[in-house]
């Protein structure tokens, strides 16, 4: 589909109140909800195409037409690849085995290099590297999922990518974001992570299988979400130190001070619940509920409270 352009999404043909989502090449669209709201089962209806068929009557669109039979039931033209929570593998073949074939369907020129870029990406993306010797049915989850991600994108060469919570597969999230954009796809990523929520264009909200609400990430969004990325290292040092087998020790009364005021100078998010208390590392600093808040200090600056 050399011509792909966007994606729409209706989520009732026959509904008078159905309104359509359209997705364009290289936008990456979050799926949010509770769990139990939907999120697999859009994931579904776009990878089977549905029109009108599935539990949610969705109708499936790609350049604004439905796409014709042989295109939704055949295995090798399939513009749609999914990635699942869950994945095995039932051949007993090595990794180079396994990409080898893959390629060789596609009539892909040039394997062997072909091959190198599939395990190197995968690799980037994982925190467990593997090489193109390992089975594939010894692969850990994390790297089968890395493994898919990489062979879609490259070699499959699918125009539409969708994931399913890719954060429970210690997956570099960041890394694998910026690979699926890097490449031009249309990506759709179901995620209870506000990480991953922020870092799509836009965030579809779904409740008891319906589209609630579309979000539009806003220049706001993209201060909280930076603000969200430092914490992220902080906890991804931890993480590694613990895999590692380190131990952790408390910090020095310096960086706790430090710690209980930080909330001064950051940002404050909407939010309609006021903390009872914030302990005993600071003040709540005033303000309406549910608004920002500053106050200023004997120095002149302004101090922010975060919740």
């Amino acid at each position: 589909l050399p011509n792909l352009s966007q994606h729409s999404l209706h989520r009732c043909q026959r509904c008078p109140a159905s309104w359509q989502l359209v997705i364009k090449t290289g936008e990456i669209v979050a799926l949010v909800g509770p769990t139990g709201s939907g999120k697999s089962q859009m994931l579904s209806d776009v990878e089977s195409l549905a029109r009108g068929d599935s539990p949610s009557r969705r109708v499936i669109l790609i350049n604004g037409v439905e796409p014709p039979e042989d295109l939704r039931w055949s295995s090798s033209v399939r513009p749609i690849a999914l990635i699942s929570q869950s994945m095995s593998f039932l051949l007993d073949l090595t990794v180079g085995e396994f990409l080898e074939m893959h390629i060789a369907s596609k009539a892909s020129d040039d394997s062997e290099k072909l091959k190198l870029r599939v395990i190197n990406a995968a690799c980037t993306l994982c925190g467990e590297p593997f090489g193109l010797e390992h089975q594939i049915v010894s692969l850990s989850g994390g790297q089968s999922r890395t493994l898919m991600i990489a062979d879609a994108v490259l070699v499959s060469k699918a125009p539409i990518i969708l994931v399913d919570e890719i954060e429970n597969a210690g997956i570099d999230r960041d890394k694998a974001m910026k690979f699926l954009v890097g490449e031009g796809k249309i990506s759709l990523v179901a995620t209870h992570d506000p990480l991953l929520a922020l870092r799509a264009n836009k965030r579809v909200v779904l409740e008891n299988g319906a589209m609630k609400k579309v979000v539009v990430r806003s220049k706001e969004e993209l201060a909280v979400l930076s603000w969200l990325e430092k914490r992220e290292v902080e906890n991804t040092t931890i993480r590694d130190k613990l895999r590692s087998g380190q131990q952790l020790s408390i910090p020095c009364d310096s960086e706790v001070s430090v710690r209980r005021n930080a909330w001064r100078t950051t940002p404050r998010l909407n939010s309609s619940v006021r903390p009872s208390s914030m302990g005993q590392g600071g003040n709540y600093v005033g303000g309406k509920q549910g608004t920002s808040s500053s106050a200023s200090r004997g120095d002149g600056q302004k101090q922010f409270g975060y919740f």
